[in-house]
């Protein structure tokens, strides 16, 4: 070891990819990011750590590392670095108390783990004092479990600063309290995380626990998905000093305390260049009382008002400027990537101060280099947003599409909800607009009104390509006076149609002109136009029709036609691709039905399409233009006059098509270059191709089959090159050369089965004078296979004519059996067998034989092709015919079974021969046939049973029949059998039986089906000898189950008695089949079960083999018997019943039952003084028990006498009882349990009377002497009188003379004895005198009376008293009271409010009275409260007495409206209140509030010519006033001020606005006294459609300056922009040729320049074209001069360096075609005389531009399209001329409008 030692350490990280961390958090980096460590270290050396090292055995060294990383660090001396190579490493460390340790990852933190394995902090910082700088780099933390840092636990001591550094970390997955990811709680030093992730963290991601003098700083860093847990201060709890530096902290959820991102306790917080968003309850939170959070240049989710502070205090500062409040910060994705999107407003709103170099990838910060850093932890490559596109809903944010398009930027996608709007739109000078259905095109339908075109796009300066979009539309009922286009107008732009309806409108459906578009899984339907082109009309455009379909359009244009549709381009090179669309039943009157082309350079190609059922035909091309079609299907079309159904002048490419079932020709004329291979023609009525004035290049490998009309037909100097065709079944001459007909030659062809009169396979009419070379073909069965009427004899030599002898000829070949050829043919030598290198020959005579349930068997003729390989046979069941599903190679046979066949299924079969070059020929003639199939169907035994468990011994057995030919069944056969294969039929064969039954019963004489026994059934029924196949089934017969006895638990008692309950019962059953058994339970209180109690299926466990054990779940009744029996049940059936058992419940020691006593009765009076007692029997449900009885006696004496009567219910008192007196009694029943009850309804009383007594004196309660009732049924109340004869209250124990009670104990009775009532009745009597004349009295029982209704009168005085009766019959009569009545309170009278008066202006102390209230009712007072307040329902109530006004000692409120009424209450709270009034409090009239002005904004811009005026609606002070409004507006600078009044606060001028305007405006409000306020001033400029700027000049250097300085100055006109306060910003460009001026990407552009002069320094002796360029702030550009170059020369230029040109010439003009100015360039190569001048078509003059002498070199000059009057001229084409002396040049120039 060295004293000093330099290490250069150089990692190089990738960290963070996408795919590592799953959640695409962060990309790669861009780059290999270097960390250096260069440093000089004392004593220091590189320790390394590996899984595969040993800490027993390592030494840190890297071929010997260490196992662990606790092992590395505690290794490490002062300085050193340790180097952690990949893997996952599951520790707790502790760091050591060592100074300067670096702990470095070899290769980053996706591949390097520490796991704590939920075992502890993953690293403590916790023990050392002497740590000085650490350097923790390129690690994953996660999976740590403790309170206080799970992930990170960072305590540094006070002695001496500490640094520790965390670079390149990724904190996931920690638990704790206090510090999830991390815990720091360091006095002092400095901790940094940098370019770190911290996520899904439990327990407060980062917690602070005082940092004090110390300094915390986290930097590019993405905090998210943490969660707060149980102190829930959100991510981080500072004490002191944290400052967060272009971090992300997004998405992290605090609990309470809130602070879902920060959570401060008196602590400091700076957050710069950072993204807090979205985290819950609130992004920060303050907890203590003192502390600075500073928020700069950052987006945070609400503004500082929005702190959550708990304890608010001056010492908490808040200072926050340059943020972004509640804006998006459009991250990637939300949810897990937090870069940002190039949208996203962060981007560039960065400070740079203190800003870091990097992002957390190690991206360049900022980027690109000269703008502002952007926001958060990651840097975008932009340096400034793009702009978003916006998505604009209609009609929740516009009611139109017009209006939505109209507000729409460029990419901004207008979102059209289902509905149907009625409009005619005007598509906006915008590019890239998406107009798209939030429904579908049937749904969402813009319906044009039939008006106009349902949508225009035609842009007049805006380039519209296919980022234009119409999606999901349904576009109808359009009407033009146009060409074409009422659904769809398209004009110089490139739109793309996807989804679309356009339908049912009235001037076709899509109009394109001068674009290229396309038109994508759309629907062009029910279109028509008077003009041409009723689906899609085409004007030199391009166009991609993709998966449309073109349908039910039409044309009345007999011009030109188009039904479906039209294309036309004789100027632009344009391309029409057509795939995999159809285009059907379209319409036109003339040509052209489904397509009609016209044009010279018009390229159309049709793919993979059909062109069905068009009326007009199929396709007309008039022209030059290439037609090409390829694998595509022209079917069904054809025109009236059955004239062609594919018209073509142009050049024709059509390969791999069917062509079937047309109506005319494919009609070829002029001369092109035409090429038809690989098609098939099948089934056209007509001639199927007519070659006229043009030969065809190539006619080969097609096929003719079932044509009505002659194959090709050659016309007019057509001509043909055939080769290798088929012709076969054609109704026609195969080939027909007519009169004129130029040279054909036909070779190795192919002409079969050919017939239409004499005229045979190939016909020559008599006055043809072409020229025919016909050889090496094949003519089979033609009749005629010739037939020349020219009367020249044309050799046709080397054929095959379908035999060996050749062709019958009259002359040559009378013997011949081939076809028959015409006389003027020459036939020698003629082919003996088939030429081999022709077609081959189809096969002959296809038949078929028979047909079976699944086969077909077909013969056909033996081919006579000499060079035979063999037959294909061709089927489906498509009654379509070919192409075919299936092919067969059956070799060279001549019959084949064709099997495996669908049953009862139609096929159609064909069959091909093949030689053995691999030619193959066409299909023979097409035949059919249908299997036949008999079928035993759904064979079933035992109905709904189960198959593996039938219960039914004799089961029913049923089966279907069915048969393909619906023949009838005549019999059946049925067996059973144990075996499979049925080699043996053991149980039951119900041989063949003659029925056309389909069930049957097992029957009972077979054999006896056995339980658990499987048995094979099948099947089969008969139609004639014809029978189906064996319909086979298994099943099962079911095992019985046996049961087992029933046990118990506990064990039944001998007799049979349970006392705990209900016992356990199990049994054990047994099924043979192992099914799942399980048993049913019953329990009933009778033996025969007539009902059960409870009942239970208890399912047997069959692996354990177990018994199934049950208790009932009902409680038991005690002392009740029980009857139990259990069954089993497999699912299927039941088995045997076990024995039925019974037991009786005794499960507790039951009481005696209730008993009564007898005698004395309760209550009664007895006259001896030794009476008898007597009770009933008390009986015990327990079975055996005795009971015994208590008696208790309660005596006047103290104490109860308690007498034991053992089981006796009598006791005879012997001893006397004392009279007057009332005595208690009860009886108390034991068992011998001591379960004891006492007599129903306890103690009984008695009373001994010998002798009666008076009642004694009692007064009257109630009513109350001389009061008054107000209820005529009062309720009388009086005191209940003592009677002597009642015995003596006593209370306490005595000791009775027990010398006559046996068995007697003392003891005390728990409650008093009371007296008993003696006292049996009362008479009442009232009278309305106090002497009660002829009153008769009422008598009750009880000591109160109620009189019934109509025995007291309202408003009488009444007399009262009672007279008392005792049991005895002695009376005691009560003193007199009197009351009076008043049943029914009358309710005070109305009254009146008399001042204020309603709605009066009153002064501040008015006086308020009312009128008197009086009450019917005698004596009763009235009282009043008056209510006054200034709302209704909170008015205050004030007691007044009886007084009748009031005046208030305070004043009232003024300009207040208050509300009062009185109430009048008499003594029974009987009450009436007047109806409230209102006044108002107003001493002076006051002027109305000044209103604020709400819309127009102010400084805004209104786009709307009629914008909507608003403003605050004004209060007066005074209550009653109104208010009016006069709102005043007029243009800046002028005296002419238009005004309105108005009672509203907002108003909509009648009239436009002026556009281009600067408005001013103001509103007066006026009360009725006159009083007005007015508003302040506004100001608002009127822009309804931005404009560009106008045309501007240049000035200096004037346009041809020569020897011009390299300093040169530029100047120019200000170009002047028709919107208010638009800024317009200039560059100047130039370029070095003429030609580079179209081309801006080679311009030399200038910066932005705020004037109009700028300075350059150019190359000496160069010349240049150069020009301004003016931007407005719309993004509107327009170039200086009408976008026109001027020219200059810096210097001189030297004729020696080829400046001047050789030749004189003269350019075409650029542009061209132009509008509305053009520049022309012309080369002199010598001074001289030049005349410049503009002539038209008709040779007019229109300008002269120049006439003068001029100097040798290049030469521009400019023309505005302006004749020598100066008048703007049409556009059209026009010639310069340029003639210097004997030299003479023209051009044409096109000038469009």
């Amino acid at each position: 070891m060295v004293t000093f030692k330099d290490y250069f350490i150089s990692f190089n990280y990738t960290y963070f990819s996408k795919n590592q961390l799953g959640s695409n958090i962060m990309k790669k980096f861009h780059r290999p990011f270097n960390i250096i460590f260069f440093m000089t270290i004392s004593f220091s050396t590189t320790l390394h750590v590996d899984q595969s090292g040993s800490d027993v055995n390592g030494d840190g060294s890297s071929e010997n590392p260490f196992a662990t990383i606790q092992k590395g660090i505690d290794a490490s001396s002062d300085g050193d670095i340790v180097i952690v190579h990949s893997g996952i490493y599951q520790e707790n460390i502790l760091w050591p108390n060592v100074p300067n340790i670096h702990l470095i990852s070899e290769l980053g933190p996706e591949q390097t783990t520490i796991d704590g394995n939920l075992s502890g902090s993953v690293i403590d910082f916790g023990n050392g004092q002497n740590w000085g700088s650490i350097n923790i780099e390129g690690f994953t933390i996660k999976n740590g479990a403790a309170n206080s840092g799970a992930g990170l636990r960072i305590s540094f001591p006070s002695s001496s600063d500490h640094s520790l550094t965390m670079n390149k970390m990724i904190i996931e997955n920690n638990y704790g309290s206090s510090g999830g990811a991390m815990w720091v709680s360091p006095s002092r030093g400095s901790i940094k995380l940098l370019s770190s992730i911290v996520r899904n963290n439990t327990g407060t991601a980062i917690w602070g626990n005082g940092l004090n003098d110390a300094t915390f700083e986290i930097v590019n860093t993405l905090i998210y998905d943490n969660e707060g847990g149980a102190y829930g201060y959100g991510n981080f709890n500072a004490g002191n000093g944290l400052k967060v530096v272009n971090c992300t902290v997004v998405n992290n959820n605090g609990s309470s305390p809130n602070g879902g991102a920060f959570a401060l306790n008196n602590g400091n917080l700076e957050v710069i260049n950072s993204i807090i968003y979205n985290n819950q309850p609130t992004d920060i939170t303050t907890v203590g009382s003192y502390g600075n959070i500073t928020v700069n240049n950052s987006i945070i989710t609400n503004d500082e008002n929005s702190v959550t502070v708990f304890y608010p205090s001056e010492a908490i500062q808040l200072n926050w400027s340059d943020n972004y409040y509640g804006i998006n910060p459009n991250f990637i994705d939300y949810w897990g990537d937090y870069h940002l999107s190039d949208y996203s407003l962060a981007i560039g709103a960065g400070t740079i101060e203190g800003a870091p170099d990097v992002d957390i990838e190690g991206n360049f910060r900022p980027n690109p280099t000269g703008s502002n850093p952007d926001l958060g932890a990651y840097e975008n490559a932009l340096g400034t947003p793009a702009y978003l596109p916006q998505l604009i809903n209609v009609p929740s944010d516009y009611s139109t599409i017009q209006s939505a398009l109209s507000a729409a930027n460029e990419t901004d996608t207008v979102l059209v909800q289902p509905g149907t709007y009625t409009e005619n739109i005007i598509w906006p000078e915008t590019n890239g607009i998406k107009l798209i259905s939030a429904g579908d095109s049937s749904n969402t339908i813009i319906d044009g009104g039939g008006v106009s075109s349902v949508i225009i796009i035609s842009p007049q300066n805006t380039n519209i390509d296919t980022t234009t979009e119409l999606n999901g539309l349904k576009i109808t009922n359009g009407m033009t006076s146009l060409l074409a286009g009422s659904g769809i107008f398209i004009n110089n732009s490139s739109v793309k149609i996807k989804n679309c309806s356009v339908i049912e409108n009235t001037g076709g459906g899509i109009y394109t002109n001068n674009s290229f578009s396309f038109v994508e899984s759309s629907i062009i339907k029910n279109n028509s136009n008077s003009n041409y082109g009723g689906g899609l009309h085409i004007e030199s455009s391009s166009l991609n029709l993709a998966n449309c379909l073109v349908i039910n359009n039409q044309t009345s244009s007999e011009t030109f036609g188009g039904g479906g549709i039209f294309i036309k381009s004789y100027e632009a090179n344009v391309q029409i691709n057509i795939s995999n669309s159809q285009i059907q039943n379209n319409f036109a009157p003339d040509e052209g039905g489904g397509i009609y082309l016209r044009g010279d350079v018009v390229t159309l190609s049709i793919t993979e399409s059909n062109i069905i059922e068009n009326n007009g035909g199929a396709i007309y091309a008039y022209g030059d233009a290439p037609l090409i079609i390829n694998q595509t299907t022209i079917s069904n079309n054809g025109q009236d006059d059955h004239s062609s159904y594919l018209y073509s002048e142009s050049s024709i490419t059509m390969s791999n098509s069917i062509i079937k079932s047309n109506t005319g020709s494919l009609r070829m004329i002029g001369d092109r270059t035409e090429k038809i291979y690989s098609c098939t023609f099948d089934s056209n009525i007509g001639d199927v191709i007519v070659v006229a004035y043009c030969n065809i290049d190539s006619l080969y490998s097609n096929n003719f089959i079932n044509n009505n009309g002659s194959c090709v037909r050659y016309v007019n100097n057509g001509g043909c090159t055939s080769l290798n065709n088929s012709f076969i079944n054609n109704s026609a001459s195969a080939i027909n050369i007519s009169p004129l007909s130029t040279n054909t030659t036909i070779s190795h062809s192919g002409i079969n089965d050919t017939y239409i009169g004499n005229n045979g396979g190939v016909y020559r009419s008599n006055i043809s004078d072409a020229n025919i070379d016909l050889h090496s073909s094949n003519f089979i069965n033609n009749g005629f296979s010739t037939n020349d009427n020219s009367n020249s004899d044309v050799d046709l030599i080397n054929n095959y004519w379908g035999d060996v002898s050749g062709p019958y000829h009259p002359t040559q070949n009378p013997s011949g059996q081939g076809d028959s050829i015409s006389i003027f043919v020459n036939i020698e030598p003629w082919l003996i067998e088939p030429n081999l290198d022709a077609p081959p020959i189809p096969a002959q005579n296809i038949t078929i034989t028979s047909t079976g349930n699944d086969f077909i068997n077909l013969t056909w003729d033996e081919s006579e092709l000499g060079d035979l390989a063999g037959y294909k046979l061709y089927y489906d069941s498509d009654p379509n015919g070919f192409p075919y599903d299936n092919s067969i190679d059956v070799d060279n046979v001549t019959s084949y079974s064709l099997s495996n066949l669908s049953p009862g299924t139609t096929y159609y079969l064909a069959v091909t021969t093949y030689d053995f070059s691999g030619n193959e020929s066409w299909y023979s003639n097409e035949v059919n046939g249908t299997t036949r199939v008999i079928q035993a169907q759904s064979l079933d035994i035992g109905g709904e049973e189960d198959l593996q468990h039938l219960i039914t011994h004799n089961p029913n057995i049923t089966f279907g029949y069915y048969d393909s030919m619906n023949e009838a069944q005549t019999s059946y056969q049925v067996q059973v059998s144990t075996l499979e294969d049925f080699s043996t039929v053991d149980i039951w064969d119900s041989g063949e039986v003659n029925s056309t039954d389909t069930s049957l019963t097992y029957p009972s004489e077979a054999s006896l089906l056995l339980d658990g026994v499987t048995y094979y059934l099948r099947a089969k029924v008969g139609s004639g000898t014809f029978y189906s196949e064996w319909a086979t089934l298994t099943f099962r017969m079911n095992s019985t189950i046996t049961m087992s006895s029933l046990t118990f638990d506990p064990e039944l008692d001998e007799n049979g008695v349970y006392t705990e309950g209900f016992p356990t019962m199990s049994s054990a059953p047994t099924d043979p089949e192992g099914d799942d058994v399980s048993v049913f339970y019953y329990l009933s209180d009778n033996a025969t079960f007539s009902s059960y109690l409870d009942s239970a299926l208890v399912l047997f466990d069959n692996a354990n083999q177990e018994s199934v054990s049950w208790q009932p779940s009902i409680d038991p009744v005690d002392n009740q018997q029980y009857w139990v029996k259990a069954k089993g049940w497999d699912g299927y059936e039941y088995g045997n019943e076990t024995t039925v058992y019974t037991f009786v419940i005794n499960n507790a020691n039951d009481t005696p039952a209730s008993f009564a006593l007898l005698t004395p009765e309760d209550e009664s009076e007895v006259t001896s003084l030794t009476p008898l007692l007597d009770w009933e029997v008390s009986q015990d449900p327990d079975p055996l028990d005795t009971v015994s009885y208590t008696l208790y006696l309660d005596t006047p004496e103290p104490g109860v006498l308690m007498i034991n009567t053992g089981t006796l219910t009598t006791f005879q008192i012997d001893e006397p009882l004392m009279d007057n007196t009332e005595y208690f009694w009860r009886v108390v029943a034991r068992d011998v349990n001591e379960a004891e009850i006492e007599n129903a309804g306890g103690y009984h009383s008695f009373t001994v009377n010998t002798a009666n007594d008076l009642p004694g004196d009692f007064a009257l309660l109630a009513p109350e002497n001389g009061s008054m009732v107000t209820d005529l049924t009062p309720t009388m109340l009086w005191e209940e009188p003592t009677d002597a004869d009642d015995g003596p209250a006593f209370v306490g124990t005595i000791t009775p003379n027990l010398s006559s009670l046996k068995n007697a104990v003392a003891a005390t009775l728990p409650m008093n004895s009371t007296n008993s009532r003696s006292i049996v009745s009362y008479d009442v009597y009232v009278s309305t005198d106090n002497v009660f004349t002829d009153v008769t009295a009422v008598t009750v029982e009880n000591n109160s009376y109620t009189p019934n209704n109509g025995i007291l009168v309202e408003d009488m005085m009444y007399y009262w008293k009672v007279v008392a009766t005792d049991d005895d019959g002695g009376q005691t009569e009560s003193g007199v009271y009197s009351f009076w009545t008043n049943g029914e309170n009358s309710v005070p009278s109305e009254f009146t409010l008399l001042t204020p008066l309603t709605n009066e202006e009153v002064g501040l102390i008015p006086t308020f009275s009312w009128t008197e209230s009086s009450d019917a009712d005698l004596a009763d007072q009235i009282y009043y409260f008056m209510g006054m307040g200034t709302e209704l329902t909170s008015m205050e109530a004030m007691d007044m007495g009886n007084n009748l006004q009031y005046t208030p000692q305070f004043e009232l409120l003024d300009n207040t409206e208050y509300h009062w009424n009185v109430t009048a209450m008499d003594q029974s709270g009987a009450m009436h209140s007047t109806e409230i009034q209102s006044f108002f409090v107003n001493v002076a009239n006051d002027a109305p509030v000044m209103v604020s002005l709400v819309a127009p904004l102010e400084s805004s811009i209104q786009m709307d010519l009629t914008p909507n005026f608003y403003w605050t609606e004004s209060e007066d002070p005074d209550p009653l006033d109104h208010l009016t409004y006069t709102m005043s507006w007029w243009e800046a600078g002028s005296e002419e001020m238009q005004s309105v009044d108005l009672d509203s606060n907002g108003v909509t001028p009648a009239a436009d606005l002026v556009d281009n305007m600067e408005y001013h405006w103001s509103v007066n409000t006026v009360d009725l006294a006159g009083a007005e306020s007015m508003s302040e001033l506004g100001t608002f400029f009127t822009d309804a459609v931005p404009e560009p700027p106008a045309t501007f000049a240049t000035l200096t250097p004037a346009n041809e300056a020569v020897g011009v300085g390299t300093e040169v100055e530029f100047t120019w006109e200000a170009a002047v922009d028709p919107d208010p306060i638009e800024s317009i910003h200039y560059r100047l460009a130039y370029v070095n040729a003429l030609e580079d001026w179209q081309d801006t990407s080679l311009y030399v552009v200038s910066e932005p320049i705020e004037g109009t002069s700028i300075t350059l320094t150019l190359e000496d002796n160069s010349q240049y074209y150069w020009g301004v360029i003016a931007r407005d702030s719309d993004g509107f550009i327009v170039g200086s001069n009408d976008n026109m170059p001027n020219t200059l020369v810096v210097g001189t230029l030297s004729i020696d360096e080829d400046l001047v040109p050789d030749v004189f010439a003269l350019h075409q003009n650029y542009p061209n075609p132009f509008n509305p100015t053009t520049q022309i360039q012309y080369d002199l190569p010598k001074d001289q005389f030049v005349s410049i001048t503009i002539f038209d078509v008709m040779g007019r003059k229109i300008r002269s531009l120049k006439n003068t002498n001029q100097t040798a070199g290049y030469h521009t000059i400019r023309w505005d399209a302006r004749n020598d009057m100066g008048e703007g001229i049409s556009a059209g084409v026009y010639i310069i001329t340029i003639q210097t002396g004997e030299l003479l040049a023209t051009k044409k120039m096109v000038l469009l409008k």
